[in-house]
């Protein structure tokens, strides 16, 4: 459900899920000063579908009636259940900040986050001193944070909500409790208790490196990723680099890209692993550094994507 306050010249709407509260101002013309609790699902689906960029309310105390352009609606109200009170953060709190480029790195780096939201910790991001990152064991994805200080574990959903605002962001942390706030919206939620796994760093061998165009390698892996359950082989025998499949039932895929640097490799990766790494590139061009079971990915986004090579042994 969602909770809709119109006073002032605005429409506050706010709710509150599992594991965080949203609130959100829109600048309104009201007319009358009220609030309502309305299905958020329905309400949503209405609203994408109207005609109209302006949408009128009203309440005549049993639904919500909206008006978009052509399509007109009511909704009922929810009477009988009490919203769920938003978080708050208390008034003793730690305040940071968080510039609109590394709040973009931080979503980015929740690419590496599990999915398993019984694993919490590794479905987080950690906001580290300088440095956040995230993992799901598979991958680790860092970036560098230069106005941080604080030592926390956040759900990578809200870090992912708040990167989307592409926004500068004001934070408030009691120790339990962390509040994230733009100009017009927050995000509050307790903290991941548990403490960030250990990630060790990864010696890479300078000599075993690669560059090449971001949306050519991007391309590629993409028609390579046709064929259901194939792995994405990456070889190069210091040319042009070649990126395929094979499913020896339907087939095989292969594109080149070129590349910079005379780099000999063959490695295989999981399809989907690494399309997420590279459609957050930022850059033009993405670099790569091979190891013997591991590469890391360097593309603006992150300082560092590193992922495990696939082994068919």
């Amino acid at each position: 459900m969602i909770v809709m306050r119109a006073a002032g010249d605005a429409l506050e709407l706010s709710a509150t899920g599992r594991s965080m509260s949203i609130t959100r101002d829109i600048t309104a013309t009201v007319t009358e000063e009220g609030s309502v609790t309305v299905p958020a699902r329905i309400l949503g689906d209405l609203l994408a579908r109207g005609s109209s960029p302006l949408a009128t309310l009203g309440s005549d105390g049993l639904n919500l009636e909206v008006g978009l352009g052509d399509l007109e609606a009511k909704l009922r109200l929810i009477d009988d259940t009490p919203p769920p009170p938003i978080r708050v953060v208390s008034a003793e709190s730690t305040p940071a900040s968080l510039s609109a480029l590394e709040v973009e790195r931080a979503g980015a780096v929740a690419v590496a986050s599990s999915g398993d939201l019984q694993r919490p910790v590794l479905a987080g991001v950690h906001l580290g001193p300088t440095m956040a990152e995230a993992t799901d064991t598979y991958r680790v994805a860092r970036t560098i944070l230069t106005t941080w200080d604080l030592d926390l574990v956040v759900p990578a959903d809200l870090v992912r909500l708040v990167a989307a605002e592409r926004s500068d962001v004001t934070v408030s942390f009691d120790g339990r409790v962390i509040a994230f706030r733009t100009h017009d919206a927050s995000w509050t939620t307790p903290v991941i208790a548990t403490a960030f796994p250990a990630i060790p760093h990864f010696a890479i061998p300078t000599n075993e490196t690669l560059t090449c165009d971001r949306h050519g390698i991007i391309t590629a892996v993409e028609s390579a990723a046709v064929l259901p359950g194939a792995l994405i082989e990456l070889r190069s025998t210091g040319g042009d680099l070649v990126v395929s499949s094979e499913n020896l039932e339907v087939g095989r895929i292969e594109s080149k890209v070129p590349q910079v640097g005379a780099t000999a490799v063959e490695a295989l990766f999981t399809a989907r692993y690494l399309l997420d790494a590279l459609k957050l590139a930022t850059t033009e061009q993405i670099t790569f550094q091979f190891a013997e079971r591991h590469v890391v990915i360097r593309c603006g986004s992150f300082t560092q994507l590193i992922m495990r090579r696939v082994t068919t042994q």
